[in-house]
């Protein structure tokens, strides 16, 4: 197994007392409390990096197990036996050369070969079986059901074809009547909105030019003002 000394260093740095990582009160079991704090604060001073995750998953990696997402334990991990955490070692990587061993071995190429042919004469004679079969026949039911299916169809492509148009329902009278009021009714009252509409456009030129003529008579009355006194000034200058 390779040698780590990661279950050392953690096991240090949960037994120097920091608060926001520590042992449950049997010494079985590593808590943290906050694990931002942890990994700024207290993770650089034991390992070469910051990370929470990085952490979490060696402890992953030593068969740490994850009791709650942010307590775990260790058979070998204890807070009153320290020895023991030198014994924990980083779990051997899965091995990815076990196909090209087997490939380059001569005894597994040899078994490899006679499993083949044997394979490929099964599969031969199977297909050499399915050759001689005789073919598949319809059962009596089946071609019953396959008519009938023939026959719907040609029935409702012929009625599709020969199908005439759908009739207009005709209204009854009553309803005839009704719908004449109503289109009577709606054509008096667009005749009475359009009347309105040239009441109020009458009324609004009318009131236009009543305003004019009433600004035309005040500026005509500020003149005449204008002049009267202009008039009885005359003299006074004069006698001056």
């Amino acid at each position: 197994m390779p040698i780590s000394c990661f279950a050392q260093k953690c096991h240090e740095m949960v037994s120097a007392g920091h608060s926001t990582i520590g042992w449950s009160p049997a010494g079985d079991m590593v808590w943290v409390s906050n694990p931002e704090r942890l990994a700024r604060e207290h993770i650089p001073a034991y390992y070469d990096h910051s990370s929470y995750a990085s952490w979490t998953r060696a402890l992953h990696a030593h068969s740490f197990r994850k009791l709650t997402p942010s307590t775990w334990s260790h058979p070998d991990f204890h807070r009153d036996r320290p020895e023991s955490a030198s014994s924990i070692v980083r779990k051997r990587p899965p091995h990815r050369g076990g196909p090209r061993i087997r490939a380059a071995d001569p005894l597994f190429a040899v078994a490899g070969n006679t499993n083949s042919g044997a394979r490929q004469s099964r599969v031969s004679q199977k297909e050499e079986e399915l050759l001689h079969l005789p073919p598949l026949r319809a059962t009596e039911s089946e071609e019953r059901a396959g008519a009938a299916v023939e026959d719907a169809t040609t029935r409702s492509a012929t009625s599709s074809a020969v199908a005439p148009p759908p009739l207009r329902e005709e209204p009854s009278p009553e309803v005839a009547a009704r719908l004449r009021k109503l289109r009577e009714r709606i054509v008096q009252e667009k005749q009475a909105v359009r009347e309105m509409r040239t009441m109020l456009e009458a009324l609004e030129a009318h009131a236009t030019r009543a305003r004019r003529e009433e600004l035309q008579l005040r500026h005509s009355v500020v003149h005449l003002a204008k002049w009267i006194a202009t008039a009885a000034m005359a003299p006074a200058v004069a006698a001056t």
